[in-house]
């Protein structure tokens, strides 16, 4: 099991992470090729198919809601915790989650690299093996 995250109270790193989020989200929906009217369809096309509300209520996130998720001085507009994964499905880019995780030291990485470090741990367990084999055998 992991310790937590041990903090300095005199750490550059803010846990408030809204305004970064709110960034990464507004150049994910400029670099992503969608206009923000496609992306607003897509994301409420999304959340009807997989039962997730974006907003209060029933009804589906509207165009001027979104524009304030996307604007980082909009500080009291926040997108909530379930409308982050569909905003980055939609934009095929996890700025916005990578924004949230970065103040405790963590990465978002994708499946290429969790192959990448799943074969990295695999190659130094197997240094450690062969080394420790040496060992035994020199024992021998």
């Amino acid at each position: 099991m992991k310790r937590p995250v041990q903090l300095n109270m005199f750490s550059s790193t803010s846990l408030n992470v809204v305004a970064g989020i709110k960034e990464a989200m507004n150049v994910s929906a400029k670099m992503c090729g969608l206009s923000r009217d496609e992306i607003l369809e897509r994301m409420n096309e999304l959340a009807r198919r997989f039962g997730v509300r974006l907003v209060k209520g029933n009804g589906d996130l509207g165009r001027d809601t979104f524009e304030k998720w996307l604007n980082p001085k909009a500080l009291e507009y926040v997108p909530t915790v379930q409308a982050l994964p569909i905003f980055c499905a939609v934009v095929g880019d996890n700025g916005g989650i990578q924004a949230l995780v970065r103040p405790l030291g963590a990465m978002v990485i994708d499946s290429d690299d969790v192959k990448l470090l799943e074969w990295a741990r695999e190659y130094h367990n197997a240094r450690k093996s062969r080394k420790r084999m040496r060992q035994i055998e020199a024992e021998l």
